[in-house]
């Protein structure tokens, strides 16, 4: 049997799992109330829809505004519309390798890795003060990997790059459309979260500064993508995208997610002014220009004025400044509770997961932070919880990551597709960067975007055949 009868039997056993999933859910909507209907009826197109393996990504890029919003379900805490597709993704991913790929996980590159710090986790559990949430963090970091792996898994096989250019420009309008709206809601409805704080950003994500971070992924796309676009219509799509999503980082007053902002926005302009020729230099400089014309009208209009407090944006920059911030001093104070866990158990940790737990048995009587504070900071976090056990995979993850994505763009021969693989390592550095002042280890935006960056860059390390051509329209044929 050839491997193309393989692939359409698996293909139509895999099809019948979401249609039979689907039949079930209308037989239940037909039975359920009005106010579950709208959700039951998105969830039953994604079933549908799931019937396509590179449309489950899409609707997993989709749900990932909503991932840290729960469904109110007091058995499952935090369980939501993302929690329960993601499940669903799993499913059908680890259904579809055990049947064709098992025991050949070198098929996917660097995400191994992922199996290697899953194992040196585990001995920090033998010194856990708390077993429940020792567990339930292995188990979020095994359905991240597996995330990841299952995105790589059925991109990977995709000859064409229109996919991947697709769901990068997916990603990056839909966190502008809900940037957007957090801002519209925010300013035309005065909602108490804005009041109260100052800061605007989608309640589903409940906390700012990860808000921030989905954003700021997503704007380093839409700066790569004003560069490379082929039409007009995606090219001002995507420059609108990055004036909102701008916008929306600065008006979260995120100091983190600021200076990262800041840190992507000069970073992209000194790129573009050294990897392009001639008159195209002009383009790094038109980014740094587009960015500070924002950035301008945001502090001095009066239409800036209605979407970023400046109160609060200028009294959070001051105290950082004078170094009379309570937040930067209650971190600090974080940040000596956990010296002293990394001293104390250096080798396996307290106990992935369990930084909370122990941080009252080490944060000393002269230090007053409250109770079961958070490390804030994801290096910080694996360090204390898994010691240099867990620690060193971490960082090795981290790097073999990162360097894959930068052999991958050294083999590019092509400016645009070069431009593109860029923006993506930026967006994922824009990331890297806020998880030092964040614990950030389970963000699913974070770990779909690894697998669709190893996907994307697999093409370039291990190149198919058609795919050292240019882009229509590419520099190279202009």
């Amino acid at each position: 049997m050839t491997l193309s009868v393989v692939d359409s039997l698996l293909l139509r056993r895999e099809g019948l799992i979401p249609i039979g999933l689907a039949i079930a859910s209308l037989i239940a909507l037909a039975l359920s109330s009005e106010t579950h209907l709208a959700i039951g009826l998105l969830l039953l197109l994604a079933l549908i829809v799931s019937v396509i393996p590179v449309a489950r990504v899409g609707i997993l890029i989709l749900l990932l505004p909503f991932a840290h919003a729960g469904l109110g379900l007091e058995a499952l805490p935090g369980f939501g519309l993302y929690d329960a597709y993601a499940a669903f993704f799993l499913l059908l991913f680890v259904i579809r390798f055990a049947v064709r790929e098992v025991f050949q996980f070198d098929r996917i590159p660097v995400l191994g890795l992922t199996g290697i710090m899953f194992l040196a986790f585990i001995p920090s559990i033998l010194n856990s003060v708390d077993l429940r949430e020792s567990f339930k963090a292995l188990l979020q970091f095994l359905v991240s990997a597996l995330t990841a792996a299952g995105v790589y898994y059925y991109l990977a096989r995709e000859q064409s790059e229109k996919i991947f250019l697709s769901l990068l420009t997916l990603f990056f309008i839909e966190a502008a459309l809900i940037a957007g709206y957090g801002i519209v809601e925010s300013t035309t409805s005065s909602s108490l979260l804005g009041v109260v704080t100052g800061r605007v950003y989608f309640g589903p994500f409940q906390d700012v500064n990860y808000y921030a971070s989905y954003l700021l992924m997503a704007f380093a796309l839409a700066g790569g993508f004003i560069v490379i676009a082929k039409g007009v219509l995606l090219r001002l799509a995507s420059a609108a995208a990055f004036v909102i999503l701008l916008a929306s980082v600065v008006s979260t007053v995120s100091r983190s997610g600021i200076a990262t902002l800041i840190l992507v926005s000069l970073f992209f302009t000194i790129y573009l002014g050294l990897s392009l020729r001639g008159a195209r230099k002009l383009l790094g400089v038109s980014f740094l220009l587009l960015f500070i014309g924002i950035i301008s009208v945001l502090i001095f209009s009066g239409v800036g004025s209605k979407v970023v407090d400046m109160f609060t944006l200028s009294r959070r920059l001051e105290t950082v400044v004078a170094g009379k911030d309570p937040s930067m001093e209650q971190r600090s104070k974080i940040l000596e509770v956990g010296t002293r866990v990394v001293a104390a158990h250096p080798i396996i940790g307290v106990g992935f997961g369990a930084f909370e737990k122990a941080f009252d048995d080490y944060k000393g009587a002269e230090i007053s932070t409250g109770s079961s504070r958070a490390a804030h900071n994801t290096a910080l976090r694996i360090l204390g919880e898994t010691g240099l056990v867990g620690f060193i995979p971490s960082i090795v993850f981290v790097f073999v990551f990162l360097r894959y994505l930068i052999r991958a763009y050294r083999k590019i021969p092509d400016r645009r597709r070069r431009i593109l693989m860029a923006s993506v390592i930026i967006s994922i550095c824009a990331f890297l960067l806020m998880s030092l002042a964040l614990d950030m280890m389970f963000e699913p935006h974070f770990w779909v975007m690894v697998g669709l960056s190893l996907a994307l860059a697999s093409r370039y390390v291990v190149p198919a055949a058609g795919l050292t051509t240019p882009f229509p329209g590419s520099f190279e044929q202009r």
